[in-house]
Parts: structure tokens; sequence; C-alpha cells
């Protein structure tokens, strides 16, 4: 079943834009991140489905450890990432539709 990936996410009270950043692992060293002030997921477009779905939910996760204050390593988000989707893959046969994610404006 594919679950479309909407391009305004919401996490706690806050509603966060996701954005293809094609640039993002150059630029950055970075698969994706999450910027609190902007209120502005980015994920690097480059990288296959698979891992695009992670990447998404490691962002999410961050996003929900500091909107409630959990204070999780990174080591714990990338496990927990990995295991959500795991999961939702295996039992639910769910795989993510980014087509409705737009690429970053680079003004």
């Amino acid at each position: 079943m594919k679950l479309c990936v909407s391009h305004k996410i919401k996490i706690g009270l806050h509603t966060y834009k996701v954005v293809f950043n094609p640039h993002l692992q150059a630029d950055e060293e970075k698969a994706g991140s999450i910027n609190y002030r902007t209120q502005i997921i980015e994920l690097e477009s480059a990288f296959p489905q698979s891992q695009r779905e992670v990447i998404l939910w490691h962002e999410v996760i961050h996003g929900v450890s500091n909107n409630f204050r959990l204070s999780m390593s990174e080591e714990c988000i990338d496990n927990l990432a990995t295991g959500v989707v795991q999961f939702l893959q295996d039992n639910f046969d769910i795989e993510f539709d980014f087509n409705d994610i737009p690429v970053k404006d680079e003004k």
C-alpha cells in the first residue's frame, strides 16, 4: 500500500514543510535535516526510496524528541527510524510515495 507523504507534516503543535534538497549531502554532508526555527524538513533527493523513508522518519523523530524534550541520542533516533519503517513495511506493506514533495527553491 502506498502512503502519500504530504509536503506538510504536523509534529506536536508545529507544521513543517517537507522539501527535497538535491545538494544537502554535498553541501552539508547530511541526508536530512529539520530546522525548528523555519519549520522545514529537508531530505536529500539522491538517495533511493528505502533510504528516503528512513531519513524522513529520522527527521520526524528528531522533531518529536525536540518537541517533547526526550533527549534522544543520534544512534537511538537512527535505530528507531529504521525500526519504524521496517515495522510498517513488514506488517502493513506500506511504501511511502514522495511525489507531492517539492524540490527546495534555490533562490
